[in-house]
């Protein structure tokens, strides 16, 4: 604040004598204003005055104001306010007399009778935007033959600035304002002291409810909303909320209630592990899609992209019937996975889906998208229009909440079937595949050869007594065939996307080889299937792999070993 204390007044015409009262002591005075300066003890009088004035309240009892008092009066001409236009007109005078960041009293005793609105409407502009801090809004109630006393009708502006923060609370659009407002109660009288202190728990759980809510953090937003409900309702039982320092305290505190109650979590543990002990339910997922709908509701499309995106990963695993691994690191990555495979192979099949599968793709495709856009705040070569991106979504969105009760739609899983799939290198060392064959005992075997050593794989099938389907795919330039790959790949891909799971093993054949191996095990991935990686190794003398390759070897599981 600057210093500047402004009275802001309306004159009226024929300033008549009166007594006004403030506490037990009487001013008489012409006008209310200079009666009021008089009656205010001196640490709380203005000093300055802004007189709004007709014509003839300009001529007629303004020089009576600014010959009373001791301190700059300032007059402001207006118009009597007969229509749209002369009523914009006296707002705009008042909007442009008043400083900003000063403080502002004022006396609505006189002068006409839109004053009152006009006064008010003004003052929610100096407040929001100018920063002006209104101290009093004082009535000299006027009683021909009586003392008027002064009554003070700030708490009016008061009430509206508690009204619109707890409207911006409930509505999420702006809860920070709540909290402001909230921590400038002061309850300092001793009877009070524990009213103060369970009070004083409220706003903390008010606070943290904001900053989760902010933070787009569903779970924590959960346990503050219910750490609140019951807060609350102990104080409601011990102490009387009507007490508490706030304007209509018992009602609004009660709309704060209603407006965190949708997001409270079912159960709340106090104890530090309390997400491990997490169960997932139907009541969860109907919770989080509540905060969803929130989020967009209030503009926060960051927030609501991000976890709509957790929110599919949590009900695919609702599907899966991981209900107590729900929040497991790992098990979440392996769903979001699924998701990915899912998509990626709908973007290339789209016709091979069943349709429930196709709006599921089709949708995390989108949502992808979209996080990419909007959790890498724009940082790409790419206009990110984020109003027509989120409008997408959330039509999308609707859509997908008809089947929050369908478990079949959100089942992630596709292809499979075949058992495992061993995939491997078949070079001139023939006692590797044959060792691979032997360990893993795969259902399917995918061998990648050369036209030399394609003609041992018979042999170390009959050797290996193996019952697999045998499929063979042949690199003519075995050492530099890497073009030769992707067509590979291609055809191979029904019996990537058949396998439950496969292994790949890492020794044998040529480097080209080796790297097609790779290629197809990052082709399984991309299609969902769990890939292994283990390598075999033989510890006899060379001489003596040479004179007898099929012995069954050493299997190394790489995903285990101290190598990985």
């Amino acid at each position: 604040m600057d210093g500047t204390h402004t009275l802001l007044t309306a004159l009226g015409t024929s300033p008549n004598d009166a007594e006004y009262g403030m506490d037990d002591r009487v001013y008489s005075a012409k006008l209310s204003t200079i009666a009021l300066f008089n009656l205010l003890p001196e640490a709380e009088r203005f000093n300055r005055v802004v007189a709004l004035c007709t014509e003839d309240a300009l001529n007629d009892s303004f020089p009576v104001l600014r010959d009373s008092l001791p301190i700059q009066c300032v007059p402001k001409k207006i118009p009597i306010g007969v229509n749209d236009e002369e009523l914009s007109e006296i707002v705009h005078t008042i909007l442009h007399s008043i400083p900003g960041d000063s403080e502002l009293t004022l006396d609505l005793t006189h002068g006409l009778r839109p004053i009152p609105f006009l006064f008010f409407t003004s003052c929610l502009y100096l407040q929001a935007l100018k920063g002006v801090h209104i101290r009093n809004a004082w009535y000299g109630k006027l009683e021909r033959g009586k003392v008027g006393p002064f009554v003070d009708l700030s708490v009016l502006f008061h009430m509206v600035e508690w009204f619109h923060a707890v409207h911006s609370f409930r509505e999420m659009r702006n809860p920070k304002a709540l909290v402001d407002k909230i921590k400038e109660v002061s309850m300092s009288r001793t009877e009070e002291r524990d009213l103060n202190k369970n009070f004083s728990k409220i706003v903390g759980t008010i606070t943290d409810f904001t900053i989760l809510f902010g933070a787009g953090l569903p779970l924590e937003l959960g346990r503050a909303s219910a750490s609140f409900q019951s807060k609350y309702s102990m104080m409601k039982e011990k102490f009387d909320v009507s007490a508490i320092p706030i304007p209509l305290a018992e009602d609004l505190i009660e709309e704060i209630a209603s407006a965190t109650q949708p997001f409270s979590l079912s159960s709340q543990r106090s104890t530090g592990d309390w997400k491990q002990k997490m169960i997932l339910t139907s009541e969860e997922i109907y919770r989080e899609a509540r905060l969803i709908e929130m989020y967009f509701d209030g503009g926060f499309y960051n927030n609501a992209i991000g976890l709509m995106r957790e929110f599919i990963i949590t009900r695919s695993m609702l599907s899966a019937q991981q209900n107590n691994s729900w929040l497991n690191r790992d098990r979440r990555d392996i769903m979001e996975k699924k998701l990915g495979a899912l998509m990626n192979y709908w973007i290339e099949n789209q016709d091979a889906l069943p349709e429930e599968r196709r709006v599921l793709a089709s949708f995390w495709n989108d949502l992808t998208q979209g996080c990419n856009d909007l959790h890498h705040h724009g940082m790409n070569c790419s206009n990110v229009s984020v109003t027509k991106r989120a409008k997408k979504l959330r039509v999308k969105w609707s859509s997908l909440k008809s089947h929050l009760e369908d478990n079949d739609f959100w089942n992630a899983d596709f292809g499979g079937g075949s058992g495992c799939v061993l995939i491997s290198p078949l070079g001139l060392s023939t006692g590797l595949l044959y060792s691979a064959i032997c360990k893993v005992k795969p259902n399917v075997l995918l061998a990648v050869a050369s036209t030399k050593s394609i003609n041992f794989l018979q042999e170390i099938i009959e050797l290996s007594g193996t019952q697999a389907e045998i499929i063979s795919r042949i690199m003519e330039d075995p050492y530099q065939g890497f073009n030769e790959i992707p067509g590979m790949i291609s055809a191979s891909q029904a019996t990537l996307l058949g396998a439950d799971e496969i292994i790949c093993n890492a020794t044998g054949g040529t480097t080209a080889m080796q790297y097609a191996i790779m290629r197809l095990s990052e082709r399984a991935s991309s299609l969902g299937r769990q890939v292994k990686w283990m390598a075999i190794v033989d510890n006899r003398p060379a001489e003596d792999q040479r004179k007898n390759p099929y012995v069954v070897g050493e299997m190394i599981d790489l995903e285990r070993s101290k190598w990985t």
